[in-house]
């Protein structure tokens, strides 16, 4: 199987959501680009994907970013019904449960206040906001990379979304972390020098991000055509 077959709506439905998500990232972009080199920059973390907003821009294009990709892979979870595996289908709604649940909890204010000397003064809930990121970045992973792995088995655009579930976080990651290496263990280099390096990773993690949202949408449209040979037919519970 090439692309899954959608409906007219859910096709325009994507588009939509696509257009709408580059818009959404490239604003978020030039939200967190650095102007200066601080040690919250450093943590290794994608600043495109990043839950937790610094700013209430921040927080709402994530927010909205966040309900994209939930949109998007809902729609390819309907998609794939009857189409694939059952285990792999389960790998699918875990993304699309973690996703969500990282919406609702970075459009729930943490409550954190700035104190008398200028800095801020974390709740619970916000310290507890703060870190969810990291176990839902890699929850999601985890289960993408597993979807990856059984989509690699079909061909055409599903069979290049499956490598890209697996390749494309990593290498985000390795973008972010290159950036925190530079920061923490490298003598000598200039903050304007720093901060190049980390626009060039978050740039980096921008066209990653933009080109996973492609070939998601790809791998769905309303002119496909089954096939002989498909799994169409496979048992939901193997």
């Amino acid at each position: 199987m090439k692309t899954f077959k959608i409906t007219s709506r859910a096709s325009e439905v994507l588009n939509w959501a696509l257009g709408l998500g580059v818009v959404m990232a490239v604003l978020n972009f030039f939200d967190v680009m650095p102007t200066e080199v601080s040690t919250t920059a450093a943590d290794g973390l994608s600043e495109v994907n990043k839950v937790v907003g610094d700013t209430f821009m921040n927080n709402a294009l994530n927010v909205g970013i966040g309900l994209i990709q939930v949109t998007l892979l809902g729609v390819l979870l309907k998609a794939v019904n009857r189409k694939i595996k059952y285990r792999y289908v389960v790998a699918l709604m875990v993304m699309v449960v973690q996703l969500a649940l990282g919406v609702v909890v970075a459009a729930i204010p943490a409550g954190n206040t700035m104190m008398a000397n200028g800095a801020y003064e974390m709740t619970n809930f916000g310290a507890f906001k703060a870190v969810l990121p990291v176990y839902i970045n890699f929850f999601v992973y985890c289960a993408g990379a597993f979807l990856g792995y059984g989509l690699i088995k079909e061909r055409g655009n599903v069979r290049r979304y499956g490598w890209v579930l697996i390749f494309f976080p990593v290498l985000s990651y390795i973008l972010g972390d290159v950036y925190t290496y530079l920061y923490n263990n490298v003598g000598g280099l200039t903050f304007q020098t720093l901060n190049t390096y980390h626009t060039i990773a978050l740039v980096g993690q921008l066209l990653l991000w933009v080109g996973q949202m492609y070939c998601l949408r790809t791998t769905m449209s309303k002119d496909a055509e089954i096939e002989d040979g498909d799994s169409t037919d496979v048992n939901q519970f193997q």
